[in-house]
């Protein structure tokens, strides 16, 4: 996970102004981020629980996020922003799960 944290916060630094005016795009708030609402009650439950189950079996974890606008950002920059924010909360949720 520190590995992941430096490699992000190294891109971060690399990466265009972009990236560097724009604020975290939503909260991450578990496993699942529908905030397109795309995703069926019982397919995000499904893939919560295989994403925990992921997580238990490699330490690694993994975030499905939809969302109905990238709001200008480019998927590159949108995609660190996410990874900088959840690096904050990923603590906080997996260990409430």
């Amino acid at each position: 996970m520190k590995a992941i944290i430096v490699v992000a916060a190294l891109l971060a630094v690399a990466c265009d102004r972009e990236v560097a005016r724009a604020t975290a795009p939503l909260p991450l708030t578990g496993r699942v981020v529908d905030q397109a609402e795309i995703i069926s009650p019982s397919t995000e439950q499904a893939l919560h629980d295989r994403l925990a189950k992921l997580e238990a079996l490699t330490s690694d974890q993994l975030v499905v996020v939809t969302t109905s606008s990238l709001g200008g950002k480019s998927i590159e920059a949108m995609d660190l922003l996410l990874a900088m924010a959840g690096a904050l909360a990923l603590k906080s949720w997996t260990m409430a799960s």
